[in-house]
C-alpha cells in the first residue's frame, strides 16, 4: 500500500512537503506554498509512468490546504506529467487551477489511454 507522508516545514517557500513511500522505498514528492490566492503546489517529482503517484501527492496536498482554510488549488509545477489529468483542473493561462473541491473529486479518465 502506498503511504503519503506529509511534513509541514512553515517557511517562507514552502509550507508542507508530502512523500510517497511504498514500504521503504520513496516513489515521488510534492511541495505546497499556501498564499492568499490559494494553495500552489510547486515542485511534483514522481515516476511518469505512474501517475496514479503523482495524483495521490496532488490529492494529498490540496486535501492538507483545505484543512488550512485554502480554497483555490494551483499547479504551477513544470514537468508534473499526466497526474494533472486526473483532477478537475482548468487552465488559466500557464498555470492548472480551481477549487479544492472540485479537484478533490477528481475526473474520471475511463477509456483514456494514459
Amino acid at each position: 500500500m502506498i503511504f503519503f507522508k506529509p511534513t509541514e516545514i512553515q517557511s517562507g517557500e514552502c509550507t508542507a512537503l508530502f512523500e510517497a513511500f511504498l514500504n521503504e522505498d520513496k516513489l515521488g514528492e510534492c511541495r505546497i506554498l499556501l498564499k492568499k490566492d490559494g494553495a500552489d503546489v510547486y515542485m511534483l517529482e514522481y515516476d511518469k509512468a505512474q501517475p496514479e503517484i503523482g495524483e495521490g501527492l496532488l490529492k494529498s496536498a490540496y486535501n492538507y490546504a483545505a484543512n488550512h482554510g485554502a480554497y483555490i488549488g494551483i499547479l504551477s509545477a513544470k514537468d508534473e506529467g499526466m497526474a494533472h489529468l486526473f483532477l478537475n483542473f482548468e487552465k488559466n493561462g500557464d498555470v492548472l487551477k480551481n477549487d479544492i473541491p472540485s479537484l478533490l473529486a477528481g475526473h474520471c479518465r475511463c477509456g483514456d489511454n494514459i
